[in-house]
């Protein structure tokens, strides 16, 4: 599995325009649905890994993330993902998924390790992702500001980005964002987690 390390920061919508300011036009807006699965009895909650699957204009994809550990502000953790068919998306939202028919060679282990022979949806949420391009470092960056609803109708706003192993632009970043009277606020649990404490329902059975 590859290793993800991301910046998550709260922000409101003032904070939002201001980015829009500093580093706009938006590059695309993307809206996103995002699903996410595990087995009727949450084995995969309790072992604090996700699976989502995240459909993206004509893109379908399925995503097994690992257990967060904090690096400072970023969160570090696993990641396996595949593209699958509009058909196959379909089939495991209507009907689940056996883990060991799965293309993510992770889920398959994970799945072995566990004892889940089947995985069903638990809901979802919708994210429209705004796309900002950052010179930090001498890198072009890319800012990602989402608007993500849950179910419960509440709506957050976040500020995201993929850092490398060192957090290289983060304290540039944080000092752009001071000098333009943005508040420094880290997220610390993740739009799954967040899914699951605002309306997110079990598996059907």
């Amino acid at each position: 599995m590859a290793e993800e390390r991301e910046l998550k920061l709260a922000i409101s919508e003032d904070d939002a325009r201001r980015l829009l300011d500093l580093w706009g036009p938006p590059v695309r807006t993307l809206l996103q649905r995002n699903d996410y699965f595990d087995s009727p009895d949450g084995r995969l909650r309790q072992a604090r890994y996700g699976l989502r699957l995240r459909a993206e204009g004509p893109r379908r994809t399925l995503t097994l993330k690992g257990p967060t550990r904090r690096d400072v502000d970023l969160a570090v953790r696993s990641e396996d993902e595949a593209d699958i068919s509009h058909a196959e998306a379909d089939r495991i939202l209507l009907e689940g998924l056996d883990p060991q028919t799965s293309s993510l060679p992770a889920l398959r282990q994970l799945a072995l390790r566990l004892g889940v022979s089947r995985v069903e949806v638990l809901g979802g949420i919708e994210n429209e992702r705004t796309v900002l391009v950052a010179n930090l470092g001498g890198d072009r960056v890319e800012i990602l500001l989402d608007r993500t609803r849950y179910p419960d109708g509440s709506i957050d706003l976040e500020l995201e980005m993929e850092c490398p192993v060192g957090g290289a632009w983060v304290p540039e970043l944080r000092g752009r964002l001071d000098a333009t009277g943005i508040p420094w606020r880290p997220r610390r649990e993740g739009k799954f987690s967040r899914f699951l404490a605002r309306g997110g329902a079990s598996p059907r059975s």
